[in-house]
């Protein structure tokens, strides 16, 4: 299985980064590829804690070089994520595969799954 890292725009609140990653992830899932979501680690961290914020990016490098795909999720991209989208693809050159899925995609997803919007677990 391939495995997507996941780009998204992720702000300080690290319960909230879950819960989108979560979102972001399942997304990936339902499409039979495994997700890379940095964003999960960022319930250990306080981002608000330059340290802390420089783990995260430190962290976020690393796993670049895991993903053979990179997904932007949303529908406007940071500084950031430009930065994550360059990086990705100066890592895999010619093969960098990069796709974008809007809100409205993810929202179709989300609603034509027979448990409704969120993704859960049993």
């Amino acid at each position: 299985m391939n495995q997507v890292y996941i780009c998204a725009d992720f702000g300080s609140d690290g319960a909230e980064n879950i819960k989108r990653a979560t979102r972001y992830a399942g997304f990936v899932y339902g499409h039979d590829m495994i997700p890379i979501a940095p964003a999960m680690y960022s319930g250990a961290l306080n981002l608000s804690k330059p340290k802390d914020l420089h783990r995260m990016g430190e962290t976020r490098k690393c796993k670049l070089w895991n993903g053979s795909e990179l997904w932007v999720f949303g529908d406007r991209t940071t500084p950031e994520m430009r930065e994550e989208i360059r990086s990705f693809q100066a890592i895999n050159g010619a093969n960098a595969r990069v796709r974008y899925v809007s809100d409205a995609e993810l929202e179709r997803y989300y609603n034509r799954r027979p448990c409704g919007r969120k993704f859960r677990r049993k």
